[in-house]
């Protein structure tokens, strides 16, 4: 009899997990068909099971998968991404969806990030810390920008030296691998201040956290949703994650406790507190007590700047070597503005065909071929009447800033296309840089913008400004490739570049 229980009681657990395998095969089989209202794109082929292989054809090929579609499908249509099903919609509508609060960016983002696991917080849906942070970053960030600058160039000068040395004589060095240092130690000091902004180890987790962040995301994808929190505690990708998270924190607490008791015992003394011009002292003024996680706005702002910020510097520089006449025009730009304006905001708003090359570098390689990612909160019928149901991860492609009839040489680099454009009446600021449009979608577009390009800008320009004038330029080989990764496009990382100090004509 005792014998029977638990031969019967095994094959119930073996049933069990039978009916658990097959309801999870049958999510991962079926999820995609139960979750969109319509055809798929690049669907699975006849003899596929899974989607393993589609979204393998999307991270290789996004950029042809969607202009073939575009050519079918004028206005939308669905796609298999690495993200699930998401709607790719026409940039024509990138104006009527900018500010529509029927959609939301920190619902995909939650979704996209794994926001409700542990580890993955910074993009966890959270009201009271968003505010805090698009309200510092604007706010505060944006306009203290003249106050800053000064600081963001000594730093750049400092990591120039130990990053790219003095050496008068060609040597080669891996340009993007040197150029992420040298903007996460400027980025430390307007983050943290100049106390944390030389630490070894906050600099490590810095720049390190955004590669194992989404390095950790894309593993946990290719578990079925109901199983990734299981899976995410035992990843050893996710573990390292979360350790980097408590690590960030044990770097954050101490300097922030030692900041609120200078400044309660100052105040207690009658005296002013001690003025900080950085992000942690501002996230700290406008909480007004309530409770937020310095560590994670920390990290959330480092993970959505230092890389994005570092690529565009990147490619930039990629962009330009080998342009003596481009190269020689900004070194005179520079060299007049530092001259009449210093390191003051006007300096940044005159440099204008810098602001150029920028844009334009941008325009060719932006960091994603689908931007404004956004969930449908509710059915949602747009002015022409298409339907975006419920629940419906959307994206606006970005074809359209290489479509020659909006731009002329559209596949061309121009570092003067928008320095041009710019001097043409009506044009003089939706050029610039800074500026979003729905033919230029650099930051994106409308009220979920990039908050903190004003910084970036100024922070890319500093450094190019230091570069150009302490620096020679050259390619070793061929113009290396962008590397495309789904909708992702990213300055080659592995291509080197030369250089050798030259005596700059002024200081900087």
């Amino acid at each position: 009899m005792e014998f029977d229980r638990l031969v019967t009681k095994d094959s119930d657990l073996v049933r069990g997990a039978l009916v658990v395998g097959v309801v999870v095969l049958l999510i991962t089989v079926l999820y995609p068909k139960l979750h969109h209202g319509g055809e798929l794109v690049n669907d699975r082929k006849g003899y596929e099971l899974l989607w393993t292989n589609a979204k393998k054809r999307f991270q290789l090929g996004a950029r042809g998968i969607l202009a073939a579609a575009f050519e079918k499908h004028k206005n939308a249509f669905y796609m298999v991404t690495d993200n699930g099903i998401e709607m790719i919609v026409n940039p024509k509508y990138a104006h009527e969806i900018r500010n529509d609060e029927r959609f939301s960016i920190a619902a995909y983002n939650e979704q996209s990030f794994h926001g409700t696991i542990p580890g993955f917080e910074i993009f966890k849906q959270n009201v009271v810390e968003e505010r805090l942070f698009i309200n510092a970053v604007r706010n505060k960030l944006t306009r203290s920008l003249g106050k800053v600058l000064g600081s963001i160039s000594s730093e750049v000068d400092d990591a120039l030296q130990k990053h790219w040395s003095d050496n008068k004589e060609w040597h080669s060095i891996p340009l993007h691998a040197t150029i992420l240092p040298i903007i996460a130690q400027q980025s430390s000091r307007v983050f943290l201040g100049e106390e944390l902004c030389h630490n070894a180890n906050w600099l490590r987790i810095t720049v390190n956290h955004t590669i194992s962040f989404f390095t950790a995301v894309e593993a946990m994808r290719v578990w079925p949703k109901c199983l990734r929190r299981l899976a995410a505690r035992f990843s050893p990708m996710c573990k390292n994650l979360r350790a980097e998270i408590q690590e960030a924190r044990n770097i954050i607490t101490p300097v922030l406790e030692t900041r609120r008791a200078q400044r309660a015992e100052l105040l207690n003394q009658g005296k002013d507190p001690k003025e900080f011009n950085d992000l942690i002292e501002w996230l700290e003024e406008l909480s007004g007590g309530q409770s937020y996680d310095p560590a994670r706005a920390q990290l959330k702002i480092s993970v959505a700047a230092i890389h994005t910020t570092s690529d565009l510097l990147t490619q930039t520089l990629f962009n330009i070597v080998g342009n003596s006449k481009l190269i020689e025009d900004l070194r005179e730009e520079i060299i007049s503005t530092i001259n009449t304006y210093g390191w003051q905001k006007s300096a940044i708003y005159n440099l204008k065909l810098m602001d150029s090359v920028l844009k334009e570098t941008q325009r060719l390689k932006p960091i994603s071929i689908g931007t404004m990612v956004r969930v449908a909160l509710e059915d949602v019928q747009l002015s022409d009447g298409l339907e975006i149901p419920k629940g419906t991860k959307t994206l606006v492609s970005c074809h359209n800033m290489w479509d020659p009839d909006v731009y002329d040489n559209a596949d061309e680099f121009n570092g003067y296309r928008f320095y041009k454009l710019r001097k043409l009446p009506g044009q003089e600021n939706s050029a610039q840089l800074v500026s979003t449009s729905a033919n230029h979608f650099g930051f994106g577009h409308g009220m979920h913008a990039c908050p903190g390009r004003f910084f970036a800008a100024a922070e890319v320009k500093v450094t190019l400004c230091h570069i150009l004038l302490k620096y020679d330029l050259r390619l070793v080989g061929d113009r290396p490739n962008v590397i495309e990764h789904g909708v992702a496009q990213y300055a080659n990382t592995w291509g080197p570049l030369e250089i050798k100090r030259r005596k700059e004509e002024i200081s900087v």
